[in-house]
């Protein structure tokens, strides 16, 4: 095997405050140098006037095959990092504007469409999300005698490489307070991670009032606030959370909305000084193909977790007894279960279990796959083939969106708006792009 030079293009900003597709890249880049390879992590604005013309392979995320076009046309073996279903994300964001929300889910069908027709290497996070994803597969031309020819479990073209957990031990150095000054109450239940639209910190909200009846100084402390990627448009949940806790008197006491997102030097002491973790979320589609890596944090950090149902990682840590998991939409029984955590002795055995899963999530283990291709990179079968490849082509054409699809969306606000609407939208657009040129 010859070492490799891999460009891994993120999602999402690189830096200190960084959200998991951006962390995934990090720790792509760093077990592909551990393997021998010459790993390079970049952002697609950091490398925008193209990527290096050198590369032997490239991990890409979201619409670096838009953005990055070159790399899109190159002959370059593309590996794409399936892990975050978001064209399921965006069904969930736009708040109450309809155009916004087809806005939305006709921009992640196009990346979506462009990944799926371009990529020789795909990687999931989980076997659910592998049925997702080998339908997309399908529907797109891509399950085909060349790639049957060449391994009829499709295991050569879709593999499972999930998120994985840091080998560097838990060390935090400094306390809650330390970071975030409003948090001296006991217990504290800990959201760690983004309030996203798509997830339902509300019924935990409204689980504080009973937790707080047996154990009045418990705090909530919901992190995530402000997303570190200044293009994204504010997630709608942060204000609906911070009016629910208004509402209910609890705001800035029991429950605490941390605005700031966190460094990866500071988890770990939030985490460590946390005494439970909790998730909710809904039951809908994105839930049920959803990898929930803040629950990793948890188990990095022996951290015993209540979450609602519908995920599989909240199914691994209840059936091996290192959470609780409750129904959806349910405050009491999300009351219930903390509480039953937050007995000494309960929540030592369930945090024992929790440390136990480590083991199984390793980022070596994780990426496996990866590396395994990025030691011997190759064009995916049906590429190779002219008439198959042909065949995507026309599949992808088909659903390309171009010129046209720009056309369709304005078309799309004259008829529900009129001009006015058109022309505020237009300068909304423009002045998002404005801030995100200015980093």
């Amino acid at each position: 095997m010859s070492a490799n030079r891999v460009l891994v293009v993120s999602a999402e900003p690189l830096g200190e405050q960084m959200a998991g597709p951006a962390i995934r890249v990090r720790a792509i880049e760093k077990i592909l140098r551990q393997a021998g390879h010459e790993a390079i992590a970049a952002d697609p604005r950091s490398i925008a006037a193209g990527p290096p013309s050198d590369i032997d392979v490239a991990v890409v995320q979201g619409g670096a095959l838009r953005l990055l076009p070159a790399l899109a046309t190159s002959d370059v073996p593309i590996v794409v990092d399936l892990y975050d279903p978001f064209h399921l994300e965006a069904l969930h964001r736009g708040g109450d504007d309809p155009i916004r929300q087809l806005d939305l889910l006709d921009g992640s069908l196009s990346t979506l469409a462009a990944q799926i027709a371009r990529g020789d290497f795909f990687l999931c996070a989980s076997r659910t999300q592998r049925h997702l994803w080998l339908g997309h597969l399908a529907a797109a031309g891509r399950l085909n005698p060349s790639t049957h020819a060449d391994d009829p479990t499709f295991q050569s073209l879709l593999a499972i490489a999930p998120f994985g957990i840091d080998d560097e031990p838990f060390a935090p150095t400094k306390t809650f307070a330390d970071h975030i000054p409003a948090a001296t109450g006991s217990p504290r239940l800990l959201w760690a991670g983004g309030l996203h639209d798509w997830l339902d910190p509300i019924t935990v909200i409204e689980a504080m009032p009973r937790i707080r009846q047996a154990h009045p100084g418990a705090q909530l402390i919901l992190l995530g606030g402000r997303h570190p990627n200044k293009a994204l448009e504010p997630m709608a949940m942060v204000g609906r959370a911070k009016h629910r806790a208004a509402d209910l008197g609890l705001l800035d006491d029991a429950v605490l909305i941390h605005e700031e997102w966190i460094t990866n030097a500071e988890r770990a002491d939030l985490l460590a000084d946390a005494d439970l973790g909790v998730l909710a979320q809904s039951d809908h589609a994105e839930t049920e193909f959803a990898f929930r890596t803040r629950l990793l944090d948890h188990i990095w950090a022996g951290l015993p977790t209540v979450s609602t149902m519908g995920d599989d990682l909240s199914r691994e840590l209840a059936v091996h007894g290192a959470g609780r998991m409750v129904p959806p939409l349910d405050p009491d029984s999300f009351a219930e279960a903390c509480l039953e955590l937050l007995d000494p002795a309960t929540r030592a055995k369930v945090a024992q279990n929790t440390v136990s899963r480590a083991k199984h999530h390793r980022w070596a283990d994780a990426l496996a796959p990866l590396v395994a291709f990025v030691d011997n990179p190759r064009m995916a079968p049906d590429r190779a083939n002219p008439a198959t490849a042909r065949l995507i082509e026309d599949i992808a054409g088909g659903a390309r969106r171009d010129q046209s699809s720009a056309l369709a969306r304005v078309q799309r606000h004259l008829d529900v708006g009129g001009a006015k609407h058109l022309a505020d939208k237009s300068m909304a657009v423009a002045k998002r792009r404005l801030s995100e040129f200015r980093g």
